[in-house]
């Protein structure tokens, strides 16, 4: 079984993964450490310990996991109430420019984190 060294406000820790998930584990560990960087440097001096730094970090990802389900949700919702094809042409195009926006949006907040 595969091991990536994940660090994470510098320290390092072993974790196991599946054949070929070492990229993406990679990925994700530097995601976590970015946001632990965040909250380090927005705490204005003031001493955070560890497991008090991680449990923010997994809420501020926590929450941004929801608001992409919500916004994907909302999304799908749209989409799914579009009218049948030919029965309103301009609204269509609206609806699919509107999706088209909203995806965009979810993709500019995938890759900030």
């Amino acid at each position: 079984m595969p091991r990536v060294d994940v660090t994470l406000n510098g320290r390092t820790y072993p974790v196991h993964c599946a054949e070929g998930e070492e990229p993406r584990l990679t990925r994700l560990g530097a995601l976590v450490n970015r946001r632990l960087t965040e909250i380090t440097a927005n705490a204005g001096g003031n001493v955070v310990g560890e497991s008090q730094l991680l449990a923010i970090a997994a809420l501020m990802l926590a929450d941004e996991v929801v608001e992409l389900t919500d916004a994907l949700a909302a999304a799908r919702a749209e989409a799914s109430a579009t009218p049948a094809a030919g029965s309103d042409d301009a609204g269509m195009v609206a609806a699919v420019d509107r999706l088209t926006e909203r995806l965009d949006d979810i993709a500019e907040r995938l890759e900030r984190t």
